[in-house]
């Protein structure tokens, strides 16, 4: 990892404009031997099921440049900036059958997958402190992204492109030296993982086998949330949250083949909204005790279907 950062103070009024550019590396070599046997009911080895070695290599680089701008106005803080992101993942991964005791290629569970991700993103935010009772703050973020996987031993590639708005938005009051309220909006994207987009099937024995989907989406949620603080010591806290298209593991089994899949998929949106109560308090000089307890009720709706 390497990280260069630059400050550029404009003026005594706070202006100032910041870089930061990262670069990051990663190189992991691993060498795996799974052997898998069968018994019968009463412990009697009935055969070797499954014998394999896996020689996977894994190489991820990512760039990452931003530029922000600091711009009080007075009681008023305005920031905006931009961001770029650059980040290539190379999977090879190459299996040798060991049943025969001597490795045998196997070109079926041999592979090699490319995944290029690049982000664009701007934004502004602004934060105003009107008087002593009131703050607020209220931010959008514009992120463009573009997405390609393709996989060198199918030759099959896989594109997605999409932009989207984030805007966030914090209010706070201070009804007096006992009470303080306030609120927040937001929203997020959760993209999936390089490991859940390799179309590659993984097996763990004859009958198992892992499965990437190149074709995944990214989820977004948007979370509101209401907090009232007494003294500083008890708080009391109101949540809402919602995802759409929520990505995650989907296990499936054929009772025909008695084949088991574990699949990646977006097949659910979820809804939760709940309340929970925060206490701290100080035992002496040397101690002190957070204790809390949250209550929440939720549904989420699956759908689509999945086949093996």
């Amino acid at each position: 990892t390497a990280n260069a950062h630059g400050l550029l103070k404009l003026d005594t009024l706070g202006r100032s404009v910041s870089f930061d550019v990262d670069y990051f590396r990663y190189d992991n070599d691993l060498e795996i031997d799974n052997q898998t046997e069968t018994f019968l009911p009463r412990g009697e080895l009935l055969g070797l099921n499954f014998a394999s070695r896996n020689e996977a290599l894994q190489q991820i680089e990512n760039l990452n440049i931003k530029v922000d701008v600091e711009h009080p106005i007075g009681t008023t803080r305005l920031s905006y900036g931009g961001q770029l992101t650059f980040t290539e993942t190379l999977g090879d991964q190459v299996n040798f059958n060991t049943a025969t005791g001597s490795p045998v290629f196997d070109h079926t569970l041999s592979k090699i997958y490319k995944y290029r991700e690049n982000v664009q993103a701007a934004y502004v935010s602004l934060a105003v402190t009107p008087n002593e009772r009131w703050e607020w703050k209220a931010g959008l973020r514009l992120e463009n992204t573009n997405t390609e996987g393709y996989s060198v031993t199918l030759d099959q590639r896989s594109t997605n492109d999409y932009l989207r708005l984030f805007p966030t938005l914090f209010l706070a009051y201070h009804y007096n030296d006992n009470n303080d309220y306030s609120f927040s909006y937001g929203r997020r994207i959760n993209r999936p993982g390089f490991r859940n987009l390799n179309p590659f099937r993984v097996y763990v024995n004859s009958n198992a086998y892992s499965e990437g989907n190149p074709f995944l989406q990214p989820s977004f949620s948007d979370q509101l949330e209401f907090t009232h603080a007494y003294r500083g010591k008890l708080r009391t806290n109101v949540f809402l949250s919602r995802t759409v298209d929520g990505h995650g593991t989907v296990f499936i089994a054929d009772p025909a083949t008695e084949v088991q899949a574990t699949l990646r998929r977006n097949f659910y949106n979820d809804f939760f909204i709940g309340i929970g109560e925060l206490y701290s308090f100080d035992v002496g000089k040397w101690w002190s005790s957070q204790n809390q307890v949250y209550a929440f009720v939720g549904t989420t709706n699956v759908y689509g279907e999945f086949d093996i």
